[in-house]
């Protein structure tokens, strides 16, 4: 989504980026519409170098963004809204969060998407399957949407549980009930594997009855590029909010042991020397030179640098720029630039949203295409 977000404001300058909370468990839609009137103020303030006509432009789509929010209702609220609009062409982008953000509004040469990966990154697409008695159902998660994607409508068949001795023809229908089974649970991983094709996910979550989970998981396994783990959390008839609220639990939860180990690997690949670095003065050098391929931020954080006129290099207090000589220009936001410039590099950029084993070195760490 961070890149969508990027490729939609290319060539478009200034952007007004805008992140609104709008979590219905913490403030009514009131007040949500009272903090975006202020964002509104604050965004009148920044924008005097265009002009009335602008202006006007702008002031459209806060009000555009006010009456979205009063729209809100029933299951599949988002948290959040980040929106990114242009004073020449209107809003480029909406994005609804599955996370509260900082209420911020900005506009800068650039979209301001350090918000919009922390609120994203533990939230990843996913597949959810819900597996009962009548039929199985595919739906696609992305944020704090939920779609339903694809229904089968085969029956899916209890096992039989063993009440002691079993004659040949309970065995028998023991031996029935469980090849349907396999049959009925090879063909949803055959159906999932085909949907994942058309829009590959970076997961999916399993709800099924407990004595299927085992067997359900292993078959879903035949597809190695998309791990699948049980909901074991929900009931079975749960309805849709429940679904999305117990995968955004898992997801959570995967997102924190995923980060514990890609921070551990960092630090050990580094100190071996390979292909990994840390802190600020070292992750900047990776990145002039295009070696980034994922960047680590415990969180997102503004802060001072410097930045080449000439050839984009980012610095931390260089006077010249350490590629073509050039004089460097003070960067007032030098996280959101770098962030900027490894997803435009095909790189992969992960807010932790807490506190790390990096905090010892800046709070960020970078895995590398090669090593330096």
């Amino acid at each position: 989504m961070a890149k969508r977000v990027l490729e939609q404001c290319q060539g478009q300058d200034p952007i007004l980026s805008v992140y609104v909370d709008a979590d219905r468990t913490r403030k009514s839609p009131k007040e949500t519409l009272i903090d975006l009137k202020n964002q509104a103020r604050a965004a009148r303030e920044q924008s005097s170098p265009l002009g009335e006509e602008g202006w006007k432009k702008l002031e459209g789509v806060f009000d555009s963004l006010a009456l979205r929010l009063e729209g809100f209702a029933g299951e599949g609220v988002p948290r959040g809204v980040a929106l990114f609009a242009s004073p020449r062409s209107g809003v480029l982008e909406t994005v609804d969060l599955p996370s509260s953000p900082k209420p911020s509004v900005d506009l800068r040469g650039g979209p301001r998407i350090l918000p919009l990966l922390e609120a994203l990154c533990p939230y990843r697409d996913s597949w959810i399957l819900v597996l009962d008695r009548q039929q199985s159902t595919f739906y696609r998660t992305h944020g704090e949407r939920l779609t339903l994607q694809w229904e089968m409508g085969e029956e899916l068949p209890r096992k039989v549980r063993d009440a002691g001795y079993q004659g040949g023809e309970e065995r028998k229908l023991e031996r029935r009930v469980d090849e349907t089974l396999q049959r009925h649970l090879r063909s949803v991983a055959a159906r999932l594997r085909e949907l994942n094709d058309q829009r590959p996910a970076e997961r999916a979550w399993v709800q099924v009855h407990r004595d299927l989970a085992e067997e359900a998981l292993r078959a879903l396994g035949s597809i190695p590029s998309l791990p699948a783990r049980w909901l074991q959390g929900c009931r079975e008839g749960a309805h849709r909010g429940e679904l999305l609220e117990e995968a955004r639990t898992e997801a959570l939860r995967c997102f924190f042991e995923e980060g514990e180990e890609l921070v551990s690997r960092i630090l050990e690949e580094s100190s071996a020397g390979g292909t990994a670095t840390l802190g600020l003065r070292s992750v900047l050098a990776a990145s002039n030179q295009g070696a980034v391929h994922q960047l680590v931020l415990e969180e997102q954080e503004v802060r001072n640098g410097k930045r080449c006129p000439a050839c984009g290099a980012l610095g931390l207090d260089e006077t010249e720029c350490p590629l073509c000589g050039t004089l460097m220009e003070e960067e007032a936001d030098l996280w959101e630039v770098l962030a900027r410039r490894v997803l435009e590099r095909d790189g992969e950029v992960l807010v932790l949203g807490r506190p790390s084993a990096l905090r010892d070195h800046y709070g960020l760490g970078a895995r590398l295409r090669f090593a330096l």
